[in-house]
């Protein structure tokens, strides 16, 4: 009896030890993890809903369709969206090289070649447009890309073109996607808005060098408006135990304007208890090049899933370059029911913002992670319907300010936001980018709501 007992006892100090060792395993940081500078922590989740692949981070916001003069316009709340940016990402592309399209290639292009006009509202550097793509294309011809034009040629052969208006160069390349002219009809059929071009000098025959133009509806467009209720602010204790690898080695001052500085030495998270901002730093050594965008647009955007996960809709709005420290700075903008939201700064309510998350990274992490810890709760509370003014009003708006059609970049449809205390009201506008960086709005009029 003993003995059975000696047994017993024996086989359950041995399963006792496979259990721990393999506790031990699960909760152990990988290889992975420990390898790519960010620092394993016990990671906690905001939300899941918003993960992406970096390719959708870096989709553009505007996809306009042309195909027998007509022109429509679809953006990334419409479904047929993210399979077009699908098809195209795992698309196998042939070497791009540099072209210069005749006036009646750009004529053909609007009048009679079915294609898609994929646009940036703010130029992106070809680096950031590689990752569009799983395989290998070179565009480093180009600084910056503005624009792309897919149409298809024979069969189920596809041609790009890569548009960099600011340097007027396009780059072309191929690819096999099939069914692409069927997609294309999909989305002339679908109830996308029908858009009018807008050239700066009256017509495309009238453009010098690549015709930029822009796109106006004829008549009103009608556009949701909406009021979200704003969540609780993200609580700092959280971020500090997702952004240090030791908590309990962070030591807090108080500094000027009721902020909280947190550091474990190396690290350090700014909090400000007034507006319920963030900024993390964790500095890396100087670098004598500047980084990859695919690769570090990777680490962020995994950095993301792992500190909390992406708070809404964020896409890659633009990518800007800080040439005395190597470093690339990534702005994300929050998109709500297909458009980009701007904080209303001068609207009465609480001093917050929450419209951009930005990032920076290096070969050893993420460097530095600035944002609002409040955040849009997913359903709004209320919707209603607004109507932003046709393409005679707008240009007549623009030439009331005094800004010259020359001047602008793009125009497109967004939404100011207007913090109202604990909510947050989505009013529709026209948003106007100008050359020097500038932006101005133009207002809708609202109607009964639902």
């Amino acid at each position: 009896m003993r003995e059975a007992f000696k047994s017993v006892f024996l086989l359950v100090l041995i399963v006792s030890s496979f259990v721990q060792t393999g506790m031990l395993l699960y909760s152990s940081p990988s290889y992975d993890e420990i390898r790519n500078g960010d620092n394993y922590v016990t990671p906690f989740k905001i939300s899941d809903k918003y993960e992406k692949q970096v390719y959708e981070l870096a989709s553009p916001q505007q996809i306009m369709v042309h195909q027998d003069g007509k022109h429509q316009a679809l953006y990334p709340g419409n479904s047929l969206y993210p399979t077009l940016m699908k098809k195209i990402h795992y698309a196998p592309v042939e070497k791009a090289s540099m072209i210069q399209p005749s006036e009646k290639d750009w004529d053909d292009l609007l009048k009679k070649t079915p294609g898609l006009e994929l646009r940036y509202y703010q130029p992106m550097p070809s680096g950031v447009i590689q990752t569009l793509f799983s395989s290998e294309i070179d565009l480093s011809d180009l600084k910056e890309v503005t624009r792309m034009w897919v149409f298809v040629e024979k069969g189920n052969r596809v041609t790009f073109w890569f548009i960099s208006d600011q340097e007027s160069k396009v780059m072309e390349t191929s690819a096999r996607i099939n069914q692409f002219d069927r997609w294309i009809s999909e989305a002339v059929n679908s109830n996308s808005a029908a858009m009018e071009p807008v050239f700066a000098n009256g017509s495309i025959k009238e453009e010098q060098g690549i015709p930029k133009p822009f796109y106006l509806p004829k008549k009103t467009m009608s556009v949701n408006h909406y009021v979200y209720q704003l969540s609780d602010p993200i609580k700092i204790d959280d971020m500090k135990t997702a952004l240090f690898p030791n908590p309990r080695l962070v030591q807090s001052t108080l500094v000027l304007n009721k902020s909280y500085i947190y550091t474990d030495t190396s690290r350090t998270l700014q909090y400000n208890t007034q507006n319920h901002s963030m900024i993390y730093s964790n500095p890396a050594p100087k670098s004598t090049d500047t980084g990859i965008p695919a690769e570090e647009l990777d680490r962020i955007n995994l950095f993301m899933l792992r500190h909390g996960g992406w708070t809404g809709d964020y896409h890659l709005e633009r990518m800007d370059e800080d040439p005395n420290a190597q470093l690339h700075h990534y702005i994300f903008r929050l998109l709500v029911r297909q458009f980009p939201v701007y904080w209303n700064s001068n609207a009465k309510g609480p001093d917050i913002d929450l419209d951009t998350i930005r990032l920076s990274a290096t070969d050893q992490g993420v460097s530095n992670y600035e944002r609002s810890l409040y955040y849009l709760l997913s359903a709004p509370e209320k919707t209603g319907t607004s109507r932003l003014p046709g393409k005679d009003d707008v240009l007549k708006a623009v030439k009331a300010q005094g800004i010259s059609l020359q001047e602008i970049r793009s125009i497109h449809p967004g939404y100011s936001a207007v913090p109202r205390q604990k909510h947050v009201e989505l009013q529709p506008v026209w948003v106007i980018n100008r050359s020097n960086g500038k932006q101005w709005f133009i207002r809708s009029s609202e109607s009964q709501g639902e």
